[in-house]
């Protein structure tokens, strides 16, 4: 997983190579005719410190609003030289009575010019709100966000979020779940996310033909040759190995069935947690998402375990 930003005017002059990041999204436009002045040092500066990028449009921005078509057409036009080495993302908060079909429009016009699917950026409860079917099964990936509280806070490994489903999406690509982040470099807040995949994770999502629910290349090895990588780590754990199997044209329920068998899932296994552990860490080690340690073993927020515990999983 990786830890990053995302950043707009609000955040003009700050200086990517000292405040701790994974990668950067930038807010580059907005409606049909707003773009960030600071957009481009922003993003040739973090492209310089080898920092992931992603760059986001703001539909239907107040002063500037334009049809989904025309809207798709400023993005691409003012942005053209990102779209291949940075993920391209439909930021979704304004006049949400536009409609998704506003949202899929822009989507498809984006895609269809560029050939890299743009992730959607909207809150959790609106995916929860609307019909997004359209656009999650088109294969459009998903940027959630969902705060906890709105306290300082710096990264999170795990942070929270209620257990209400995402809508239409099986998995999310990525979740900011702080606006009030404090990090070393930057004496404001900033948005703190998290990516559930690698940098070649990052990769897949900003080339052409990217997306999240269509596969990018037909499956090459076998199930039972997956299974064993993912139990090996090579495939990561939890939203990020689904991830990043679905990315590569596996289907993550098959693969993870025969991980189960392989490993005897059905026998009631016991971890001892020692000094210095977390969830996290457990899950990363025994290839478990920790989020079935934690149900399996009625552990709830804070998540707090003792040395001695004995964890089934």
């Amino acid at each position: 997983m990786l830890n990053g930003i995302d950043i707009s005017s609000w955040q003009t002059g700050i200086d990517l190579s000292v405040v701790p990041c994974d990668f950067v999204v930038i807010k580059a436009t907005g409606g049909i005719g707003y773009v960030n002045p600071d957009c481009d040092r922003a993003y040739q500066q973090a492209k310089a410190q080898g920092k992931k990028l992603g760059f986001y449009h703001y539909a239907r921005e107040k002063g500037y609003k334009g049809s989904a078509a025309d809207e798709a057409r400023f993005f691409i036009d003012s942005c053209r030289n990102y779209f291949g080495e940075a993920i391209p993302v439909l930021d979704w908060e304004e006049e949400l009575s536009a409609g998704v079909s506003w949202a899929k429009e822009f989507l498809d016009a984006v895609y269809a010019e560029t050939g890299v699917k743009p992730l959607l950026y909207a809150s959790k409860s609106v995916l929860r709100e609307y019909d997004w079917s359209s656009v999650a099964n088109a294969g459009y990936g998903l940027w959630f966000a969902q705060y906890a509280n709105y306290n300082a806070t710096g990264y999170q490994d795990s942070p929270w979020t209620d257990n209400g489903g995402i809508g239409a999406w099986p998995f999310p690509a990525m979740f900011q779940y702080s606006s009030a982040g404090s990090l070393p470099g930057w004496n404001g807040s900033l948005d703190l996310n998290i990516f559930f995949g690698d940098e070649s994770a990052w990769d897949a999502y900003a080339s052409a033909g990217s997306g999240s629910t269509e596969p990018n290349a037909e499956p090459v090895k076998s199930v039972d040759d997956i299974a064993h990588e993912v139990i090996a780590g090579a495939w990561g754990n939890g939203d990020e190995r689904r991830a990043r199997l679905a990315a590569a044209g596996y289907d993550f329920d098959t693969v993870q069935g025969r991980v189960n068998d392989l490993l005897g899932a059905n026998r009631q296994r016991i971890y001892t947690v020692v000094a210095g552990d977390t969830l996290s860490g457990i899950g990363a080690k025994l290839g478990v998402d920790w989020r079935s340690i934690a149900s399996s073993n009625g552990i709830s927020s804070p998540y707090t375990i003792y040395p001695g515990d004995q964890l089934t999983y």
